[in-house]
Order: structure tokens, then C-alpha cells, then sequence
């Protein structure tokens, strides 16, 4: 997998996108030539899968990027560039884009256990008691009764009398 790839993978409009800068660099051109190729032949590039990005987008993601191709956009490319390239490019998309959607499901999970594990500790500090132990653990001092067969033969003996 192209990590350069992955690290250019966002979610841009309810979809997996690869920035343009990435996707220049994993098919070995520049990016403004990515851009005027795009540019160029605007109605093969349709805006659900090439789209160009906004002033807000832009600021939330590194780099000034300006396009952002879908797995879809990323295949357009096929009939203009080299094809070997864009078939390799694809097979690497498809991967990052699985690697991504598994570390985007892990965090997830993260989160809920993070707030599982606040609401848990924030339980025990509410309580503020220390459990309180009719009994204590370990030795018995001399002052009680020896155990459970001392309160037993003390019971039969209560009974022994309430026969009599």
C-alpha cells in the first residue's frame, strides 16, 4: 500500500477522496498538470467524482489542494494517462480506502470505550464510600467466638434448652 497515498485520503462530502497532491505524486506527475488535464476536459470529469474543493474544505486539509477524486474520478483518468499507472494507482486506492475505513471504524470504537471508561470513573468518584465490611478480613482477634462451629453449638444448645 502507498502510504502517501493513504495519508491523502479524506472524507470530503460523505465519501473516501484522494487529494490531487497524492494522487499526482503516486502517478508520477505534477500536480498542476493533474489540474489542467482536469481542467481541460471538464465534462468527462463529473462533479460527484472530481470535485473541486471549497475555501472551507480547503482549510480543515494540508497543502493548498484544489481537487479531490473519488475512487470513480480516479478511473476517468484511465483513457488519458498511462494505463498501467492508473490501474496500479486504483489497486493501491482501493486498499488505503480499506485500511482507511478500518482505522475510521477502530477509532470509533475508541471513542465509545473512552466515554464508557469516563462514565465509569466518574460512578466511582460519585460513590465516595469505601465499602464497609461486617466482618474483618483475616485474623480474629481472641474476644470472639472461634469460628462458625462455636455459633453453631451455641444455637443447639439455645434449642437443647427451649426443648426441655
Amino acid at each position: 500500500m502507498n502510504l502517501a497515498l493513504f495519508a491523502g485520503i479524506h472524507l470530503l462530502r460523505d465519501a473516501p477522496a484522494v487529494l490531487d497532491g497524492a494522487l499526482a505524486a503516486r502517478l508520477g506527475m505534477e500536480v498542476d498538470a493533474l489540474q489542467t488535464l482536469v481542467a481541460e476536459d471538464a465534462t468527462c470529469f463529473p462533479e460527484e467524482l472530481v470535485f473541486r474543493l471549497s475555501a472551507e474544505e480547503r482549510s480543515h486539509l494540508e497543502g493548498a489542494p484544489i481537487l479531490a477524486f473519488t475512487e470513480g474520478g480516479v478511473a476517468l483518468l484511465d483513457p488519458k494517462l498511462d494505463r498501467a499507472k492508473v490501474m496500479a494507482t486504483l489497486k493501491d486506492l482501493a486498499a488505503a480506502r480499506g485500511a482507511w475505513l478500518e482505522q475510521a471504524r477502530l477509532a470509533q470504537r475508541v471513542e465509545v470505550l473512552e466515554a464508557e471508561f469516563k462514565a465509569l470513573a466518574e460512578l466511582i468518584k460519585g460513590t465516595g464510600a469505601e465499602p464497609k465490611s461486617e466482618r474483618p478480613i483475616g485474623f480474629v482477634g481472641e474476644n470472639l467466638p472461634h469460628g462458625l462451629k462455636a455459633k453453631e453449638r451455641d444455637e443447639r444448645e439455645v434449642e437443647g434448652k427451649d426443648r426441655r
